[in-house]
């Protein structure tokens, strides 16, 4: 932790605390401030705890997850139910209410390989650094492993096969996509070690400078790649080239809010990218 202020990295969260317990992408702007997102709360909330620090008002932050939920049951959307359930547990906590987790599992043993609602929502004007088409059913898949409930190899066997060249991803694969596939492959019980193709895509996607990028052999680096590529490796059990170079990128990503752009060039603090930085980071053994 010596190379990071974490002073300055938990002001950068706390700032964008809000007044309803949840946390939003920026600041208050002139006094009004951004609404709260669940997948924002959800990194405010993850990088507090890998920092270990204490979170504040909890029960706050509680109150504005739980009313994110439906009276039946639902969410908005499965992405907003996954950042929910991750961040209640966080708090140890969990839904008022279980019976979509039912309906969680009808969806995964109905879903056909990217759907067109599926794409519709990729494809959405909500900017997401995780987006893919994969991810709802990688939000599924972690919903219900949270609650204990097993994923079947059926469930997600339309994942398969790998790209001609290794890896994952709609039209051309992706590394955000490839950790989606493969997580969910393993979360079914898949022998990931089958996938020789995908682990030399993996290695083709880190940068030798430091970093991951989105596919392999291209520049530059970007810190959101560089967690899903780090996160493929370990799924894979790739030994990195570069660790030492990556640490070096990711510290150069800080800006002097505290938080982390995505890119050595300009860029803004956000609260996903710090997210990202920091779990790469504590994966180096620098947290």
């Amino acid at each position: 932790m010596s190379l990071l202020n974490k002073e300055k990295i938990i002001n950068f969260v706390l700032k964008r605390r809000n007044e309803d317990g949840g946390y939003g992408f920026c600041p208050p702007y002139y006094g009004s401030e951004f609404p709260s997102s669940p997948s924002d709360t959800f990194y405010a909330l993850a990088i507090l705890q890998m920092l270990g620090e204490k979170i504040p008002h909890p029960h706050k932050t509680q109150e504005y997850l739980l009313s994110l939920q439906n009276k039946d049951g639902s969410f908005s959307s499965m992405v907003s139910a996954f950042y929910v359930v991750k961040s209640l547990e966080i708090l140890g906590s969990k839904p008022r209410e279980l019976r979509f987790l039912n309906w969680l599992e009808l969806c995964l043993k109905g879903k056909k390989p990217v759907s067109s609602e599926l794409v519709s929502d990729f494809l959405s004007a909500e900017y997401d650094a995780s987006s893919s088409p994969y991810k709802h059913i990688y939000c599924a898949v972690e919903i219900l492993k949270t609650f204990g409930r097993r994923i079947g190899i059926k469930e997600v066997e339309w994942i398969l096969p790998e790209g001609k060249h290794g890896g994952f991803g709609a039209g051309a694969p992706d590394i955000i996509s490839t950790f989606y596939a493969l997580s969910c492959l393993h979360a079914a019980g898949y022998p990931l070690r089958k996938l020789e193709k995908t682990k030399k895509f993996v290695e083709g996607c880190e940068h030798r400078e430091g970093g991951f990028t989105s596919i392999p052999h291209i520049t530059p680096p970007y810190v959101e790649d560089t967690y899903f590529g780090v996160e493929c490796a370990k799924l894979l059990e790739v030994k990195l080239k570069h660790p030492d170079r990556s640490e070096k990128f990711l510290l150069s990503c800080q800006n002097i809010d505290g938080g982390f752009r995505r890119s050595l060039f300009q860029g803004i603090s956000t609260l996903d990218n710090t997210y990202f930085a920091l779990a790469c980071l504590k994966a180096f053994g620098c947290l």
